[in-house]
């Protein structure tokens, strides 16, 4: 953004992002359903640490359900980035159409 009020929006490097949150989204969400998927049982570290897995269990799950959020709100920001760009670029074409609908030029005296 420019200090004369003027905003600029790359429509390309815009959409672009979307598509690098989407990117990151997608490997977070492996990673997620990979935790999700592992759980260490009792028997996991023999009777001497047999309370381990009752402590890291909860701890797990709770990452478990922050790595869902986290996916969550990057597939959102790509949407929403998306919705940025588009309405961007549908904004430029319809002042575009208005400005030569208007058929009017301007004659600069050169």
């Amino acid at each position: 953004m420019t200090g004369d009020g003027e905003m600029r929006v790359p429509v390309p490097a815009v959409q672009r992002h979307a598509g690098s949150a989407d990117t990151a989204a997608d490997g977070i969400e492996n990673g997620r359903a990979a935790a999700a998927h592992v759980q260490m049982g009792a028997e996991a570290y023999g009777q001497i640490c047999a309370f381990l897995p009752g402590l890291i269990n909860p701890l797990a799950d709770r990452t478990v359900a922050a790595l869902g959020e986290l996916t969550s709100g990057l597939r959102e920001t790509a949407t929403r980035l998306r919705t940025v760009a588009s309405t961007a670029e549908s904004t430029d074409t319809a002042s575009a159409q208005r400005v030569t609908a208007s058929g009017r030029r301007i004659e600069l005296p050169l």
